[in-house]
């Protein structure tokens, strides 16, 4: 019954239906309200599609598709027929707040407080989720254990539910962890308020907030005028929608429980929640909130690079250019990183070398001074080039290997050779820079292993290649995104076959060495200063 439910049809949404889409804590209750009373007082059907189903055959009069649980994957199914959209939107801060205490207080059990998967807490591989039929999906999701995704997430060792994990954790590792399960949603949400955007959108964002009881009225009469609704002038309509929003408290009352409504939104738990989303959140959450255009409360996401570190980001620029080594380190790893230069020079590399730091090495002793003067390396703190409007919270992020990209794109090196702490080099590596592949391309990169999925017990490798076709998504349609890449800019063939982007590995290009020109690698090195940006 499910297989022939699901072959039913594959045909896009056609330009005279109407698509309504919403993410979990975007109002998905209110958006099916509305799609039922504006729908069916125009002769239209209902359909209903979650997680992956195909577009339901079309009837004559048009279509109402109400998406729920949407997937980066299918946005281009959604949009590409050229149907109006509703696309239900929220700050994602507010999101966050809202689902960690809707799944505290141990909401939708089915999945908070089970020991096995669910489309709400894990991901699929592409593979097994290719076909778009949930069922078959789900069967695939019961065979697979939440530990390893609880873990994952930073989840308390102990916890053996989502439900455990928000309730064991402290408030702020419990926002912290609902931030990250969440992040798959609002990066899609994001990705979806990209593609639409522009002239002749024909996608109207409707945002949580302004289908409070105060906004309510006008917020219904203008989405029914952009509609073309037949009736959009009816009071009556109008009557009836607000019953079903309003009445019973169990769709926009409880949408709102973070802002204002009775009991739930007025507890010392949810004050909290409000006030730890306002004054701290977490890097990544503020700067979702920021990109969504949605936040009051972190309205820009600050620029990553200084002005003049911007120019050496692209070029090398900024005085300096030319070739060098350039490594990483931290206290714990400065013995191994002046062991690897010291085996460096010892192959007669005369090249200069920087170390590089995010404010974790202070002034060396005389004895580490020494080791600095015979490795001729020069140490470099990444804050002094970052932008003086970057939160100091951020900083702990770019530690470790993010220390790398970074120092990359901010040294005043044009030819950098990228070296790991651990790397031995048994030839002067100078000889690479003559390579005919880095002399055609202005990079040279080697190969790492490839990581497949683990075994049973163990996630698949879903996270980088999702944030890899989030990101993808978010950059298609913007014309500034590569200014030395064909506009629009879309993924080349090669990154589309790339196993990273297919979620068949989370390892791709080895960072022990590399060997990149950032002024003949241009695209290269504008799309990294792009994603930090961005």
């Amino acid at each position: 019954k499910h297989k022939c439910r699901m072959q039913t049809s594959v045909s896009p949404a056609a330009p005279d239906d109407w698509v309504w889409i919403a993410h979990h804590k975007t109002g998905t209750k209110v958006a099916e309200e509305l799609a039922r009373v504006l729908c069916r007082s125009s002769g239209r059907r209902v359909a209903k599609n979650t997680w992956r189903e195909p577009p339901r055959t079309k009837v004559a009069r048009g279509l109402c598709h109400l998406v729920l649980k949407l997937q980066p994957q299918d946005i281009a199914r959604w949009t590409g027929g050229g149907a109006r959209i509703v696309h239900l939107v929220r700050d994602p801060a507010e999101m966050v707040t809202s689902g960690y205490l809707y799944h505290r207080r141990g909401s939708e059990p089915s999945w908070t407080n089970s020991s096995l998967c669910s489309r709400d807490l894990c991901q699929l591989p592409d593979a097994a989720a290719a076909t778009g039929d949930k069922f078959a999906a789900q069967r695939f999701f019961n065979a697979m254990p939440a530990a390893p995704w609880l873990r994952l997430l930073g989840c308390p060792p102990s916890a053996r539910t989502y439900l455990d994990c928000l309730r064991t954790a402290g408030l702020a590792a419990g926002l912290a962890i609902e931030t990250r399960r969440a992040a798959h949603t609002i990066e899609t949400m994001l990705a979806l308020q990209t593609v639409t955007h522009g002239p002749g959108s024909r996608t109207r964002q409707l945002e949580l907030r302004s289908l409070e009881r105060a906004s309510f009225n006008a917020t219904f009469r203008s989405l029914a005028a952009w509609l073309e609704h037949p009736a959009r002038g009816d009071t009556e309509l109008l009557a009836r929608a607000r019953r079903l929003c309003f009445g019973g408290g169990k769709v926009l009352t409880a949408a709102h429980a973070t802002r204002g409504s009775p009991s739930r939104a007025g507890s010392p738990l949810a004050a909290a929640a409000r006030a730890w989303a306002s004054n701290n959140a977490t890097p990544a959450l503020r700067e979702l909130s920021a990109r969504s255009g949605l936040s009051r409360t972190w309205p820009h996401v600050p620029p990553l690079f200084s002005d003049t570190a911007k120019d050496r980001a692209v070029s090398g620029g900024g005085g300096g250019g030319g070739r060098g080594v350039l490594t990483c380190s931290a206290p714990r790893l400065l013995d191994q990183t002046l062991a690897m230069l010291t085996r460096l020079r010892a192959t007669g590399c005369a090249l200069p070398a920087q170390i590089w730091h995010v404010g974790e090495l202070g002034q060396p002793d005389s004895a580490g001074s020494r080791r600095l003067l015979a490795a001729r390396a020069a140490v470099r703190d990444l804050r002094e080039a970052l932008h003086p409007a970057l939160p100091p919270s951020e900083l702990g992020a770019m530690r470790g290997f993010m220390c790398k990209p970074l120092a990359v794109l901010a040294t005043d090196f044009d030819e950098v050779l990228l070296l790991d702490h651990e790397t031995y080099l048994f030839r002067d590596p100078t000889r690479l820079f003559s390579a005919p592949a880095y002399a055609r391309a202005g990079a040279l990169l080697f190969r790492d292993r490839i990581k497949h999925h683990g075994a049973r017990n163990q996630p698949p490798l879903r996270p980088p290649s999702l944030y890899l076709a989030s990101l993808a998504a978010q950059h298609a349609a913007s014309p500034g995104f590569l200014p030395t890449a064909s506009q629009p800019w879309s993924p080349s063939e090669s990154l589309l076959g790339a196993p990273l982007w297919r979620g068949a590995s989370s390892h791709h290009i080895d960072s022990s060495l590399l060997l990149l020109s950032k002024s003949q690698a241009a695209a290269a090195a504008a799309a990294g200063a792009a994603a930090g940006a961005a």
